[in-house]
């Protein structure tokens, strides 16, 4: 069987990842696309000291293989497949990456990790890297609109499962592959997707998304050198292993609508997605009222029943598990008076007044959160007063913020840390007219190692 069939959904999206049209992108995904690309750097710098990294870099420097590409904060160099494992992981190791707004799955590290890699490989320009960025977003928001919610409601990672045939399209397009061998790794692809969600709060789910950057990069590859796979393999039963209900026509309108990196959420805390509202509706309380965590006497968080289920631990042991705590994030940056990297060590999960606070906190799932991921909190005090505050996020709904600035923040702030003012900025100079760059390995590439 050959991907032949122009009305075939493999074939349109692997014909919709190669085309080369430097029109297809205006500035506004450009700039999206750019501001990805700050924010992944910003979280992979910053996770660079994390023991997930430290211990993926161990067994990199076991396997050895041909030292081509660059490993970000890094002198040394790795295998293009180990080099896109050890970024993703260093990018996803605090949990502090972007999330779509409503697909529930994060874009920047499959993608944009085994992108830099390929793109070194090809000696690409800096163009074609934003493109195949774009591209490879584009391809995960359009299986997550076929599949989701569903597909996350049965336990798998969308940002793994998925985010593999974003890794394969970024870097096919940036391999030039034809539409048989884009169709092929697709194929490829599919036979090593993986990722379930029971995984969070260990380092399995960080290393559940750098597998599936490596593997789409791995794909790639391996069809470019001729080797077969299924050429049909989403208008095969597999989208409907993923999830019972499949909209084949939802993936379509996808990849002629809306950009997929223009509705992303940069994140200003370090953890899972759905511990935010706790934080910002707690922050909010206390930063409009003159308050003092001593004569707190409840705290009622509310949230959407998933995110009850997977980050409703009250008493988290690890910091990895308090990541994933709506409870002690909200208590956490409560008692603290901010949510960062600093805040996820075994001194604040100890903390004494942190473990008395969460005792005094609940949490409950309410129906009506679910299409903005949003939630609600209630603080009592020992004087009678009850202070309450809404926040809703995400949702197809919700009116996207421009979040320029607290990128860039964000990215001056970690990135500085790890490279110094001067080597930040020329990152950012560059970054900024990417698109005009002939080749990304003389120019960005050079400048993300240390």
């Amino acid at each position: 069987m050959h991907c032949d069939d122009v009305k075939s959904l493999t074939y349109i999206m692997s014909e919709y990842t190669i085309r080369r049209d430097k029109t297809e992108h205006g500035e506004d995904n450009l700039l999206a696309c750019k501001l990805a690309f700050l924010d992944w750097l910003a979280a992979a710098a910053e996770g660079q000291s994390e023991e997930s990294v430290k211990r993926v870099k161990q067994f990199v420097a076991q396997m050895g293989g041909n030292r081509t590409c660059t490993v970000i904060g890094e002198n040394d160099k790795a295998s293009p497949l180990w080099a896109t494992m050890i970024n993703s992981t260093a990018s996803h190791s605090q949990d502090f990456d972007d999330i779509h707004s409503y697909l529930s799955m994060h874009l920047e590290t499959p993608v944009i990790s085994a992108a830099l890699a390929s793109a070194e490989c090809e000696n690409a320009s800096g163009h074609d890297f934003l493109t195949a960025v774009i591209k490879g977003m584009q391809i995960m928001a359009a299986l997550g609109d076929a599949v989701l919610p569903e597909h996350a409601s049965r336990g798998w990672l969308a940002t793994a499962t998925l985010g593999i045939f974003g890794a394969a399209a970024a870097s096919g397009y940036l391999m030039r592959l034809t539409n048989l061998e884009m169709c092929r790794a697709y194929g490829l692809a599919a036979s090593c997707a993986a990722g379930t969600q029971y995984s969070l709060g260990y380092m399995s789910k960080i290393y559940q998304t750098a597998h599936a950057a490596r593997q789409g990069l791995e794909a790639a590859m391996l069809a470019k050198m001729e080797f077969t796979a299924a050429e049909k393999v989403f208008d095969t039963h597999y989208l409907e292993m993923l999830a019972t209900t499949v909209n084949r026509e939802a993936a379509l309108q996808r990849l002629t609508g809306t950009a997929a990196v223009q509705e992303m959420y940069f994140k200003p805390f370090p953890c899972g997605a759905p511990t935010h509202p706790g934080i910002v509706n707690c922050s909010r309380i206390m930063s409009k009222n003159d308050l003092k965590v001593d004569d707190i006497i409840s705290i009622n968080l509310t949230t959407y029943p998933r995110a009850y289920k997977l980050a409703g631990n009250p008493s988290p042991e690890t910091p990895m598990q308090g990541k994933y705590s709506i409870p002690f994030c909200a208590v956490a940056g409560l008692c603290y008076g901010k949510v960062d990297s600093e805040t996820f060590v075994p001194e604040i999960i100890n903390d004494p007044v942190v473990k008395s606070l969460l005792k005094k906190t609940t949490l409950k799932p309410d129906e009506n959160m679910i299409p903005t991921r949003g939630g609600r909190a209630e603080i009592c005090y020992t004087d009678g007063r009850v202070f309450t505050h809404e926040t809703h996020p995400f949702g197809k709904s919700v009116r996207s913020v421009n979040q320029y600035q607290q990128v860039i923040d964000k990215y001056d702030l970690y990135v500085c840390k790890a490279y110094g003012k001067d080597r930040t900025e020329k990152i950012f100079e560059t970054v900024m007219k990417l698109e005009k760059t002939p080749d990304i390995t003389d120019h960005l590439v050079q400048l993300l190692r240390k």
